[in-house]
């Protein structure tokens, strides 16, 4: 990825995103950029949706304090950073794929699968992995939509 001269990031790619990030980013389009999108003019999604200036992309500062009003609003005593999805998505793919470094390395983009063992190997165990997995499912957030709610059992399953 290459900023461009104002500070935006151009040529990005999304390589992997969960069904809840769709449900998310589908009603975030329909509730809240539909209403703005004839004021925008470039091409950038996450904007302002109201204030002085409606249409115009949110820099990574305007990121940062839209998800500080979310945490104070959740009554979360703790600050997210952006960077914490691609971090939280990079030590899940580390974990599913049985600590494979290059394969993250490669997702993400990263030149070095020593860099995915020197960031995320010295917290790699497999027994704490399984509680991490427990707890990011237990507060992810409720499916919006039917059909990303999880198979239920059928009677003849036990």
């Amino acid at each position: 990825m290459e900023p461009s001269q104002d500070g935006y990031t151009v040529d990005g790619v999304i390589r992997a995103v969960s069904d809840d990030m769709i449900s998310t980013f589908y009603a975030y389009l329909l509730d809240e950029y539909g209403p703005t999108q004839h004021l925008v003019d470039h091409e950038q999604i996450l904007v302002h949706t109201g204030g002085a200036t409606p249409g115009a992309a949110l820099r990574t500062d305007g990121v940062r304090k839209m998800l500080g009003r979310a945490c104070h609003r959740a009554h979360l005593d703790m600050r997210v950073l952006p960077h914490s999805f691609r971090h939280k998505a990079a030590a899940g793919l580390y974990a599913a794929s049985d600590f494979n470094a290059e394969l993250v390395a490669q997702e993400f983009g990263w030149s070095s699968p020593a860099m995915v063992t020197d960031v995320y190997g010295k917290s790699a165990n497999r027994h704490a992995m399984k509680y991490l997995q427990q707890a990011w499912e237990a507060t992810a957030r409720p499916p919006s939509e039917p059909w990303l709610a999880p198979p239920r059992p059928s009677e003849g399953d036990s």
